[in-house]
């Protein structure tokens, strides 16, 4: 078991290895999906950017499942290929998923109340992430607009 407890992986200690991990970007992502569903069971680091030593932790707790669901831009889809690519390469089974109209969990499932229809599973490759426009998303103007 891997101990770091400076690098905090939220709600790891609530991980049933007998249920697929739902990783998330961030918080309120997290958050949202763990109110999606019963056997949903999410985690985050708040950042898109996972550790090695998190991941590690993570890999410790969880059973042979884990799934992403990306945050539907450049750096989520280019964060979720690295995890995928990462934690197969270590025997997990990975599915990876994003919301067909909305940026993030938090958004999907919390501001536009859609539910699992709305999802889709993906296979990410390199000219999907490359077609996402960087400026496509104003972080501003998201938060000015959204609903709480």
């Amino acid at each position: 078991t891997q101990s770091c407890p400076d690098l905090s992986v939220w709600n790891l200690d609530n991980i049933d290895p007998k249920l697929p991990v739902w990783m998330a970007e961030g918080l309120f992502d997290m958050d949202a999906l763990n109110q999606s569903g019963d056997d949903i069971q999410a985690t985050s680091v708040s950042s898109a950017m996972w550790s090695v030593p998190q991941l590690m932790q993570l890999m410790d707790k969880a059973g042979s499942e884990i799934n992403i669901f990306a945050d539907n831009d450049k750096v989520g889809l280019r964060t979720a290929a690295i995890m995928q690519r990462f934690l197969r390469m270590n025997g997990f089974v990975v599915r990876t998923f994003i919301s067909k109209t909305c940026k993030d969990p938090s958004e999907h499932f919390v501001e536009k109340k859609l539910g699992w229809d709305d999802v889709v599973e993906i296979e990410i490759t390199s000219e999907m992430i490359e077609a996402q426009d960087e400026m496509a998303f104003n972080f501003l103007k998201y938060l000015k607009n959204r609903k709480f």
